[in-house]
Order: C-alpha cells, then structure tokens, then sequence
C-alpha cells in the first residue's frame, strides 16, 4: 500500500503569509495515511478530523491557492498546463501507518487492525450514516486476518461487485463479465431492433448497429486481458448479434454455405476485436502521459524484482501483451515491411506512448 503524509511539521499556524503548498483539512498537524483511495487518522485527532470536515472552508482555500498559482504562472509567463499539474504534486511519502499513539505501524496484521478500528469509529461518527444492509466486505486470497465488523456486527463478504458498470472480482476473471456485455448487447439491439428492420440502407444500418450495440457489447473492454478465450466469446456474440440484424439464422447460413466473412460483406459491421484493440491504444497512451501520479499508471510502470522467478508453467495473459505485440515491432508504423528506408530506431513501447504523435504512427490498425 502507499501511503501519504501531509501537513505534519508545518501546521497552518505556522505560516503569516500565502501557504506554498495547496491546503489542506488536516494541516492542524493531523497526520493522514490514504490506503488506496482511504482515509486513516491517528485516534487522538479524530475530532480535528470530523471537525475540519464539517468546514466549508476547504473548498475555498483550494480555490484560492488553485488561483494564485494560475495568476503567478501567467504573470511571469509560464505554461498554465504545467502549473495546473503541479497543484497535484506536493505530496511527502511516508514508510508506515501511524497508530494510536503516533508510532509508525510496520506489519501487516497491525496495520489491518488499525485500519478496522479506525473505520468503526468512523462509522459510528455523526458524521457517515452508512447503509449496514448495503456495506459488504470483499477481499482477494493474500487478505487473512479478522472479520469486519461495523457495530458489533460482522460485514458479509463478497466475491464480486458492480462499479461504474462493470463487474469487479478479487480474482481478477472477467468471465461473469463477459456474460453481462452478452446481454447489454442484446438489450442495446433490441431497443433499435424495430428501426433496423425497416432500413434498406445497409450501410446507414450497420452505423446505427456500431453506435448504439458495439459500445454496450465492448464496455470497459481497454482493460482487458485479451485472451484466446475472450477474443473467441466477443467474435461469437457479435456474429450473433450480426445474423440477427441481417434477418438470417446461424442454420441457415450453413444451408447456404456462406461463411462469416459472407456475412460480413452484406452487413457492413466493424470487427468487435478492432474496436478493443484502438480502443486499448487510446487507453494506455492516456494511462502512459498522466502526470498526476495515479495507481492505473503506477501499476502500468511496474516491473518485477529481478530476483524474482516465475512459477512453472505458462504465465497468464497480461493486459499489456496484446500491446506489446505491435509496439515492439522496430518500424515507423508498426506495420512488418521490407523496407529498410521506413524502419526507425526501437523504442519501448512506453516510451513512444508518452509522445502523442508518435502513439498514434504506432497503432498497426489506423487511426480510431
């Protein structure tokens, strides 16, 4: 876990003129740990912390120093970008959690503990009004420890959770998630299914078909692992889906002895797996050029110990791999060629993403 100190040492107090870092509700010498995306306070400060939520000051401080950094960047003629990323980098690393007293936790189960007792006091505060029917626990393999409790009763746990539309599991299979884009797929068609079937245009349908399905069936699909299984589950829904539209049957099909290319040429649709694959392009140089220090990028950069070793047997599919089999191609467009005049030096694949320009020259299918 990463965890982050801000405002110890320097309280607000301290300071008569402009704060040089952007402020904050716990400069009171409150000492904070965020644990991905969470909040721990020390128990001693626990009513500065409710009480500096309470304050609707916050929002107008950050407004100000937000202000007076765009004002001074302007003033002495600076890029506005840069001064606007550097609002999110004041920030000091810190090695442990701090417990009740102050001290640095450094193992694990006392960590999980002081982050189960801070949460039950948090909950029982005036301040969160939590929903006990609705809060639910998950935890992967690696998370031992004891139950959750939230007062006094113990939360029930979970393997899988819906967020942001997509479906969440600790083990990291997509399989339930595929089954929910079949039918948001099926749903999708079925609210324009009335329209496509009067249309004679076929091109004007397959457009509406790309607009309004493709989308549903494709969902949060640049962060996935494209498999041989995956790619195999969106190429038979969406044949599926394609012979719906055209008004013809998989039997028929073969009574006619057409294949699918066939039937792609008399509907027009764009290939499900291309549309993932640009649509990942677009997503890593995002991922690749942030600057504001995010988890998503974090873990996109990171590499193994090298005193590491695998276990036997084939690794699992990575996110990255289907990138990584075009980026590394040595070539200018990322397409193979004989050419020796069009090859260019080998850059990684990160490296190229961070250059807007040049990621786009790499995507072997063409522009999205």
């Amino acid at each position: 876990c990463r965890t982050e100190q801000r405002g110890q040492g320097h309280p607000i107090t301290e300071h008569t003129g402009h704060l040089p870092y952007p402020p904050t509700r716990h400069d009171n010498d409150l000492r904070i740990c965020t644990f991905n995306a969470r909040t721990l306070a020390s128990h001693e400060n626990q009513a500065i912390f409710e009480e500096a939520i309470r304050g609707i000051r916050y929002d107008r401080d950050i407004k100000e120093h937000r202000t007076r950094v765009l004002l001074r960047a302007a003033e002495e003629r600076k890029s506005l970008k840069k001064a606007k990323q550097s609002l999110s980098k004041n920030r000091t690393p810190m090695d442990a959690a701090l417990g009740r007293t102050g001290d640095p936790i450094t193992s694990r189960s006392g960590i999980e503990d002081r982050m189960q007792e801070f949460y039950t006091d948090l909950f029982r505060s005036e301040i969160h009004s939590v929903n006990r029917k609705k809060t639910q626990l998950m935890k992967n393999v690696w998370c031992t420890g004891p139950a959750v409790s939230l007062h006094g009763d113990d939360l029930v746990e979970t393997d899988a959770y819906v967020y942001l539309g997509r479906e969440l599991r600790c083990n990291g299979s997509i399989d339930s998630e595929l089954l929910r884009r079949k039918r948001a797929a099926w749903g999708a068609f079925a609210n324009i299914r009335e329209v496509t079937s009067q249309l004679q245009d076929a091109k004007l349908r397959a457009s509406l078909f790309d607009s309004h399905v493709l989308p549903a069936l494709c969902y949060a699909a640049e962060t996935w692992p494209l498999t041989k299984t995956t790619v195999s589950f969106i190429r038979r829904a969406h044949r599926a889906l394609e012979r719906a539209l055209i008004g013809t049957t998989l039997f028929m099909q073969q009574k006619k002895n057409q294949s699918c290319a066939d039937i792609r040429r008399i509907s027009f649709l764009s290939d499900p797996i291309v549309h993932i694959t640009r649509a990942k392009h677009r997503w890593a140089g995002h991922v690749l050029r942030r600057d504001d220090d995010r988890w998503s990028t974090r873990v996109t950069q990171q590499f193994p110990h090298p005193n590491l070793v695998r276990p036997r047997g084939r690794p699992p599919a990575r996110w990255r791999d289907s990138i990584e089999e075009y980026a590394k191609m040595p070539y200018s467009t990322g397409r193979s060629t004989r050419s020796s005049s069009q090859r260019a030096p080998y850059q990684h694949w990160m490296t190229r993403a961070r250059d807007r320009s040049n990621w786009k020259n790499c995507d072997p299918r063409g522009f999205a």
